[in-house]
């Protein structure tokens, strides 16, 4: 029988920085089964990189329209599903706080509030109120070293990496019978339909014919 408990604790809560969304506008698609929180703060900087023309502007753009359509399918006060029944939220904006010389706290100008501290707050928010299994996912190492010694799980975004064995590569093979071949090698063309599998065949793909009785054409 399954602890939900125990499946609830094996969950994870991934604060994205703004330069993740930026790096990979379907990054938020990427995280299994686990909380996504976009902060609010990455929110504001996405508005403000849009209006730039060049992929930075592009991704920013995209990633605005991937989270618009999210939230418009679960509505406003939803939580958006994610695939593999990962969830998405959006972190409330976190307000910042320094000692004043009377021993009092103020709120620090907004010029002196550095956007990456605030998207880190929010991380070691998440962890001591809601998830201890709270990661902090950056490509800034910096970032990652300052919620590093606030005790907060950090990672570097890899999962756009790519799988060399899913590149095309251009070239594949097919097992034929002999006629096929034979009419090949008479003929100098054969229609790709005449073969089994024939028609997932690319234009311009270079491709092996083998023969069932061990002959071949390239």
């Amino acid at each position: 029988m399954v602890d939900i408990h125990q499946v609830l604790a094996r969950k994870k809560t991934y604060i994205l920085d703004t330069n993740v969304l930026i790096h990979d506008p379907e990054s938020v698609y990427h995280f299994q089964e686990h909380e996504v929180v976009i902060p609010f703060e990455a929110l504001e900087e996405l508005d403000r990189l849009k209006k730039r023309f060049d992929q930075i502007g592009h991704n920013a753009r995209h990633v605005i329209r991937n989270l618009g359509d999210l939230i418009d399918k679960e509505g406003e006060a939803g939580e958006p599903a994610l695939r593999e029944r990962g969830a998405l939220r959006i972190g409330s904006p976190v307000r910042m706080y320094e000692p004043h010389a009377d021993g009092t706290m103020v709120v620090p100008a907004e010029r002196d509030c550095v956007i990456d501290n605030k998207i880190i707050s929010l991380a070691l928010l998440y962890k001591q109120r809601y998830n201890g299994n709270t990661v902090f996912v950056s490509k800034d190492i910096n970032a990652r070293i300052k919620a590093r010694t606030l005790g907060i799980q950090t990672e570097d975004y890899k999962s756009d990496k790519v799988d060399v064995s899913r590149i095309y590569s251009g070239h594949t093979s097919l097992t034929v019978s002999k006629e096929i071949i034979d009419e090949l090698h008479s003929r100098g063309e054969i229609p790709a339909g005449d073969m089994a599998d024939g028609q997932s065949l690319l234009e311009n793909q270079c491709l092996l014919l083998t023969g069932s009785d061990g002959s071949s054409s390239l």
